[in-house]
């Protein structure tokens, strides 16, 4: 088969581009040769409606040629079953794409497919979600594919086999190993040369006899193929690969797209213009259709001549989009070709892959994605090619809007609008042509997905019966059951449940979904032992029927012993359900904290790592890893101190540093939480890194009172073990590294702690001992003054006795303070002349302490060193 051909299978072709006459023609001279006449015919016929995406009437051209050889004595050469193979394979997976994804619906005859393929593509323990009677025809395409893939496999056919397994891949409840290894082959072979982390995959012993070198050689088709490769790797929780994919696809296009700032409005009556963010393009003159798909002619065209529609925001106030003042930044977004919006989709779809989520990453996706809608208005009638990135544009803004109270209208008409009336829409524009051309490329979900983001829209509205019939009709039992919940009514979802066991069966998720309904029964608690707890055995039959191939059993057993403290249980079904399918990152974290609580500290810290590793932006995976390491370096040292008598405090684990680095990492993604900056902070000082410490403790402080703040009375303790690392640096002499170490803390102290009122003994105390290693006397003395008053207002405070003298209980602490102040002045040349006031001052003070300590009973050795002090000052 010529590449021209297999190209125009891959692109697909409408008639707007090539009349039906001059394609019939095309393809009788690219037919393969050796075929028989009878299979000549049919495999033109089929060819020329999968190139028009016309996919029943390519299905039933190979099903009649497959007919009339079983009534001859003739068999069909390998050569005529392996040309009628490949269409027909590539026809079903179109198929079941337009079914299940973009529309409008396929209708084949119910007698030639069954669904008892089903479970074959039930990998890894995942469920299948597909419209009834279709997962028939993506199994039939994948093996159909597969068996030809060897070495006479082109680059096409290969690329039609990733692709098919992509299209399995969405369709499963969630990401399976085994798919991932069948991508990585694919997609390695495609791209080995594009992106240096899938070269090593193409070594895979199943590909070993294809051709050597890069096998795709246009750049149109590179770019396809690497951005369809980046949207897996998202998928399979590798951030950093899939953008680097993206760039490298990005590279071969000659448009730039950048996110910036403008003057403009979005109210319709704003007078004054405020900055916004908008999304340009950057199209060198030279470009010469370097994108792929040429340059268009473009002319405004109405919403409404385009599908799928675009409604409208019915607001007196606002516009709707933003409007920007600058002539340039309206024109920019006419250079923007098909292809080139679909990176900007591609790039929106990665948006955590490139950071944490925050509003200003918002902004810019709410710009890119107005880019995209605004490109659709601009194009002439033929650009029909954007109704695809139009559709997965609109979702993505109903995504953005869906939290925004005056937009929430809109985002239910919209999302209507797709679930809908875009999907049934048999109109001749926009052609299947149109609609499946870059689907593989575009991370629109399948409807099942599609519908459920819809009935969540309505259950915010508080339309929580219509989203229950959008649950009800997918057979998706856990929304169903959360429905019921809101509404009071679980005796109602345990009926349905056991009316659709006694038609289907006892399958494993029917009996899972009956498990998760009585859990959540009035009354229902569990018993003390498993076996013997009811909801436990429901879990248990299901996990029995699938014969062991059910994850969903084992974490659903796993949780509902995590809910009643069964931590032993969860760690043992948690490992059953990640060795099943580790592609799972809620499992290994909610493994890791079963573990964690049980003291297995090796367990736990494997399972947060593996957290980590899936989502580097997990916050909370990188503060639990650096917990348990640090209680695991506790224990160890704690172990090790017993057996051979050492000092555990003397002793620092590598464990330590490793929790440092887990801390950071989690300080970066959660920049607002005081808890992390604190646990940063303690292992700073525990590994003796005064940078980090010192930059944990200005964040500390500077969120001391926002949001979420509680009393921490160990934050002043980790600043007094700050100063104390300072101080050992050197015993014998103060050197330049701790004197510039300490410059920066007392900066960072005056900057937050000290404008904020932050009245602390330990605060002053820690910036006169970092006033001594600076060698600054006065400002000793000006802290301990500082540090004795606060003392003894607390004192005063706490025991409700202004002037009655301090407590017996405090009184020894009082007194050691005091004494630390007198030193402080002693130590102070007298020739100074800000040193007198001070030292008047603290004599006064010192001077009350000691009749306010008088008649404490026995003097403790702080009270006699003062007495003995001031006397000699006296």
């Amino acid at each position: 088969m010529t590449a021209s051909l297999e190209a125009s299978i891959l692109w697909g072709v409408d008639r707007s581009e090539l009349c039906d006459e001059a394609l019939e023609d095309r393809v009788r001279r690219w037919t393969p040769t050796g075929l028989g006449a009878p299979t000549a015919r049919a495999w033109q016929t089929a060819t020329v409606r999968v190139i028009r995406r016309e996919v029943v009437a390519a299905i039933e051209a190979v099903q009649r040629w497959r007919i009339v050889p079983s009534d001859t004595t003739v068999s069909p050469s390998p050569s005529d079953q392996a040309a009628m193979d490949y269409v027909y394979a590539v026809a079903l997976l179109l198929a079941f794409a337009q079914h299940n994804w973009t529309g409008p619906p396929v209708h084949l005859e119910a007698q030639a497919f069954s669904d008892a393929t089903i479970s074959l593509l039930q990998v890894d323990g995942e469920e299948l979600w597909a419209a009834p009677g279709t997962a028939s025809w993506l199994a039939l395409s994948q093996r159909l594919l597969w068996e030809k893939v060897g070495a006479a496999a082109s680059a096409y056919h290969i690329w039609w086999y990733g692709r098919a397994v992509w299209a399995h891949q969405q369709c499963l409840s969630g990401p399976s190993p085994v798919l991932q290894q069948r991508l990585r082959q694919a997609y390695g072979y495609l791209l080995r040369d594009q992106v240096s982390d899938v070269a090593a995959s193409a070594d895979e012993p199943t590909l070993a006899a294809l051709p050597e070198g890069t096998p795709l050689q246009d750049p149109r088709e590179r770019r396809l193929a690497g951005v369809e490769w980046s949207l897996i790797q998202h998928h399979y929780y590798q951030a950093e690969q899939a953008v680097a994919s993206l760039e490298a696809a990005a590279r071969l296009s000659a448009v730039r797209v950048e996110v910036s700032g403008a003057w403009g409005v979005r109210l319709w009556h704003q007078q004054r213009q405020t900055a916004l963010m908008v999304a340009r393009t950057e199209d060198p003159p030279n470009a010469n259709g370097a994108s792929g798909d040429g340059q268009m002619e473009r002319r405004p065209v109405a919403d409404e001549f385009l599908l799928p529609r675009d409604v409208p925001l019915h607001d007196p106030d606002v516009i709707g989009r933003s409007v920007v003042s600058s002539a340039a930044a309206a024109v920019a977004s006419s250079t923007l070709r098909t292809e080139d919006a679909l990176l900007v989709l591609t790039r929106c779809a990665l948006a955590r892959s490139y950071g944490a989520e925050t509003r200003l990453a918002g902004e810019q996706l709410a710009a890119l994605v107005q880019l995209v809608l605004d490109t659709a208005r601009q194009s002439d009638a033929r650009a029909t090619t954007d109704t695809l990135l139009r559709a997965y544009a609109l979702l993505l803004r109903c995504r953005l809007e869906a939290d925004k109270g005056r937009y929430q209208e809109r985002t239910l008409h919209q999302m209507e609008e797709l679930c809908e009336h875009w999907y049934a829409a048999a109109a001749i524009d926009p052609h299947p042509v149109y609609r499946l051309r870059y689907l593989w490329a575009v991370a629109y979900p399948p409807r099942w997905q599609l519908h459920r983001e819809y009935a969540a829209v309505l259950g915010r509205l508080g339309l929580v019966k219509s989203a229950l019939q959008v649950y009800q009709q997918w057979d998706l039992w856990d929304e169903v059951i959360d429905c019921h919940r809101l509404m009071g009514n679980m005796p109602r979802a345990e009926r349905l449940v056991l009316e659709r066991l006694q038609r289907c069966g006892r399958t494993p998720r029917l009996l899972c979904v009956l498990a998760d309904v009585r859990a959540f029964l009035p009354g229902r608690s569990a018993n003390a032992a498993e076996d013997t707890d009811p909801v436990s055995a429901l879990y248990a039959e299901a996990w029995r029927v699938s014969g062991g191939r059910y994850a969903r059993a084992q974490r659903s057993l796993a949780r509902w012993a995590m809910r009643h403290g069964r931590h032993a249980d969860a760690v043992r079904h948690w490992q059953l359900a990640l060795a099943l399918n580790p592609l799972y990152p809620d499992g290994w974290m909610a493994l890791g904290y079963s573990a964690q609580q049980l003291g297995q500290w090796d367990t736990a810290a494997a399972a947060y790592t593996r957290v980590v590793q899936y989502e580097p932006d997990h916050a909370e995976a990188w503060s639990n890893l650096g917990g348990v390491l640090m209680q695991r370096a506790r224990s160890t040292v704690e172990d090790k101190a017993a057996a051979e008598s050492t000092t555990p405090a003397d002793t620092v684990d590598a464990d330590h540093q490793r929790a440092l680095e887990c801390f950071q990492q989690a300080c970066r993604w959660r920049p607002d939480m005081w808890r992390l900056q604190y646990h940063a902070l303690v292992a700073a000082n525990v590994v003796g890194a005064p940078a980090v410490a010192i930059s944990a403790l200005r964040r500390l402080l500077a969120i001391r009172n926002g949001p979420g703040w509680t009393t921490v009375t160990d934050d002043g303790m980790q600043l007094t073990r700050l100063v104390q690392w300072l101080e050992r640096g050197n015993a014998e002499a103060v050197d330049d590294v701790q004197q510039r170490w300490a410059r920066h803390l007392v900066a960072v102290l005056q900057e937050t702690a000290v404008p904020a009122g932050v009245s602390e003994p330990l605060l002053w105390d820690a910036l006169a001992r970092l006033h001594a290693l600076l060698g600054e006397r006065l400002a000793v003395l000006r802290y301990r003054q500082r540090q004795l008053r606060c003392v003894l207002h607390r004192d005063e405070c706490k025991h409700g006795r202004r002037g009655a003298g301090v407590s017996s209980a405090d009184h020894e602490a009082v007194c050691g303070v005091a004494l630390l102040a007198a030193r402080s002045a002693r130590d102070v040349e007298g020739g100074e002349e800000e040193a007198s006031p001070l030292r008047r001052g603290l004599l006064q003070q010192l001077q009350s302490v000691r009749r306010q300590c008088a008649g404490q009973g026995e003097a403790g050795a702080s009270c006699g060193q003062l007495a003995a002090l001031m006397a000699e000052w006296e």
